[in-house]
């Protein structure tokens, strides 16, 4: 499983791969931390009795398409999704059910 910290050195991995942090990359970049600084309450919250009931299964269900939907409209804010906006989202996309 995987962690916040974890998760973001990924994203800037690919982020960096050009060697070059597109201003739209920055954006994805700050909003994923601030959705996963957010997630990792949640988690700590949830994991504090060592047990995940079906209502916290579901709240973290939900917290993590919120965090989906809020980096999409995110890159959609302009009205395009990049090719490097692309290439985090779908990171993204794979690294969410691996939180921990």
């Amino acid at each position: 499983m995987l962690d916040r910290n974890a998760i973001l050195e990924e994203l800037w991995a690919i982020a960096l791969l050009d060697n070059v942090v597109t201003e739209d990359e920055a954006v994805l970049l700050r909003t994923a931390e601030e959705q996963l600084a957010g997630f990792e309450e949640l988690l700590d919250d949830v994991y504090l009795d060592h047990v995940v009931d079906f209502d916290e299964f579901l709240r973290l269900r939900r917290a993590r398409k919120e965090i989906l939907e809020y980096t999409l409209r995110k890159a959609l804010d302009d009205g395009l999704i990049t090719h490097d906006e692309r290439q985090l989202l779908i990171r993204i996309i794979e690294l969410l059910p691996l939180v921990r």
